[in-house]
């Protein structure tokens, strides 16, 4: 098979996970019913992946739907006009101004096939579908915490090179095990910057059910 057909051939595999949601060969990669994370329960995943445990948030439930259908949180914007879900796993660049720089989903396949840790800040990949109208301001809305929380996070953002939003669930299986191992070395690798790295959980919806 020549480049010409083995590249059309992963355009189309790619293109299949951005449409269906990834929600083919979910079962195969060891994802889990949903359910509630607590703080103790995320440190322990992070940990695990030797990832920081500081910086850990829920995602406020009154925007959940907005990373399915708003064009200021949706990362992918191919999924986004097609009216389907948001991936759970997801990671977020800003500059220290705030700016948006680069993102991954995880319903775009490996990050590192797509080289998004080749490079500081992340690779942005003009081959997949990804929102860049996105701000670290508008993100912050999403964070269940109070205003004045709101405001002292953005402020601390401008103090670090860049800023990092995982948006994540530890019931992912495969895809969070692969994104904070990734997410880890990718920090361990560039230690002449300054990462500035903000987890929000999206499991605040099941704490009550």
């Amino acid at each position: 098979m020549n480049k010409r057909k083995l590249a059309r051939l992963y355009f189309i595999v790619t293109m299949i996970f951005i449409i269906s949601g990834c929600t083919l060969l979910l079962p195969f990669y060891g994802v889990k019913s949903p359910r509630f994370e607590s703080i103790n329960k995320q440190k322990e995943i992070l940990s695990k992946y030797n990832c920081d445990t500081s910086n850990l948030y829920f995602i406020d439930t009154n925007y959940y739907d907005s990373l399915d259908y708003n064009e200021k949180y949706a990362i992918n914007t191919y999924k986004l006009k097609k009216g389907a879900g948001a991936s759970a796993i997801q990671l977020r660049m800003y500059n220290s101004q705030g700016a948006f720089t680069s993102g991954w989903s995880q319903c775009f396949g490996k990050a590192d096939r797509h080289r998004i840790f080749d490079s500081v800040p992340f690779l942005n990949n003009k081959d997949l579908p990804v929102n860049q109208k996105l701000s670290l301001q508008n993100d912050l809305k999403m964070f269940q915490v109070s205003e004045e929380k709101r405001k002292q996070i953005l402020s601390e953002a401008r103090n670090h090179d860049y800023t990092i939003v995982l948006i994540w669930v530890g019931y992912a299986g495969v895809f969070t095990k692969r994104t904070l191992r990734n997410l880890s070395q990718y920090q361990e690798e560039n230690p002449e910057h300054d990462f500035f790295v903000l987890k929000m959980n999206l499991t605040a919806r099941y704490h009550y059910e």
